[in-house]
């Protein structure tokens, strides 16, 4: 009678759509079947707390939230979103992210969920602006594998050598999907059994608990060392042409182990208990490692 063109077929395809998005739909058995909506999948308190979450919530645009706030009391009845969804909360200070890092993040999710490569330009703050400010950002192309919230998004991906490398997200510009797919995680982490999640769940843990810190770090390793601390950092000229880099980062058995690696291009200033630290851990590994000799190290490599 309204127009709508329908037909048995449809009718079922709609209440089956309804059951999978939550909604109790009930069926009464008599001569003419009739279904009714048994129901509100979501209560009262439910939707007040939706509410709540979107007004504190820092991942969601300032713009946006009217918006997402107006489509949760379409669920409830008008007398219901007087009370449901007066302004019971404040929120001091209410910060959130910006409207191009939200949609940053659509791309990113997208982009995810396809299999796609992005390509992105990064734009250095702490670091690379105070060496070389005017410097023209080239162009990444990485694999992404997932995003992370940690006082603002970072991009898990695969860089072109691929290896794993966090992003913050506030500082990818000109995003674009490409057409190109993404490498297998497993290949990348080196296992077919690697664990993504225990690996970001063991990165940002390491970055509890942060120690002010100052390295030296040699003319053209600046990059490197952006990677290493994404994190807001102050660097300064030094005299012998090197860079004094100033940052809090967590004193951990990965950060002394980074910095063996790239001893010739990083040391450690400060503190002097981590560096001390440093000293002891690097002593502990050559006392395992400096033996050739196999009657030295007592194994016996034929049996």
């Amino acid at each position: 009678r309204a127009g709508v063109p329908c037909e048995r077929k449809s009718l079922y395809r709609d209440l089956n759509a309804l059951s999978d998005a939550g909604f109790t739909v009930e069926k009464i058995r008599s001569k003419d079947t009739r279904y009714y909506w048994a129901g509100n999948p979501m209560t009262e308190s439910d939707l007040l707390l939706f509410s709540n979450l979107v007004r504190i919530s820092p991942q969601i645009p300032r713009k946006r939230k009217p918006e997402l706030q107006k489509k949760l009391r379409a669920f409830v009845s008008l007398p219901l979103q007087k009370t449901a969804f007066s302004n019971l909360l404040s929120v001091v200070p209410e910060s959130s992210v910006t409207e191009r890092v939200y949609c940053n993040v659509e791309v990113l999710f997208d982009a995810i969920l396809s299999g796609n490569k992005v390509r992105f330009s990064y734009r250095g703050t702490a670091l690379r602006e105070q060496v070389s400010p005017r410097r023209v950002s080239p162009l990444h192309t990485v694999s992404p594998y997932r995003l992370v919230w940690s006082d603002g998004y970072y991009l898990v991906a695969a860089d072109e050598e691929e290896s794993l490398v966090f992003y913050r997200v506030d500082r990818i510009e000109e995003l674009t999907k490409t057409s190109f797919s993404t490498v297998d995680i497993r290949e990348i982490g080196g296992d077919l059994d690697f664990d993504l999640d225990q690996y970001i769940k063991g990165y940002f843990t390491s970055l509890e608990d942060p120690v002010h810190m100052v390295f030296r770090i040699s003319d053209g390793f600046l990059s490197e060392a952006e990677r290493k601390f994404p994190f807001d950092a102050t660097v300064e000229p030094a005299v012998d042409g090197s860079y004094l880099l100033t940052c809090d980062v967590s004193s951990d058995e990965a950060l002394f182990g980074w910095l063996l690696l790239h001893s010739e291009d990083v040391q450690l200033l400060y503190p002097e208990s981590a560096v001390c630290r440093l000293r002891e851990f690097s002593r502990a590994a050559a006392r395992v490692y400096v033996f050739d000799d196999t009657a030295e190290s007592g194994i016996n490599y034929e049996e």
